[in-house]
């Protein structure tokens, strides 16, 4: 699977940064249905964005979009 994911990097006071997306491959369909694996993945979120210059204490997705390679 293939996904390119869009998402607002947020200040501790809710107000957006800036926007940013990535592409990622997976073996597996991505399931953040799970409360546990959606925590994780907004860490890495924070931190992808952080590695890009913007400081942020918080991200949301804005956009998923998939499909099947």
């Amino acid at each position: 699977m293939e996904y390119t994911i869009r998402f607002a990097a947020l200040k501790t006071t809710g107000e957006v940064v800036d926007t940013r997306s990535f592409h990622i491959t997976t073996d597996y369909p991505l399931n953040l249905d799970d409360r546990k694996k959606a925590m994780c993945f907004d860490r890495f979120l924070i931190e992808y964005a952080r590695l890009t210059g913007l400081k942020c204490s918080d991200a949301k997705i804005i956009e998923i979009n998939g499909k099947v390679v």
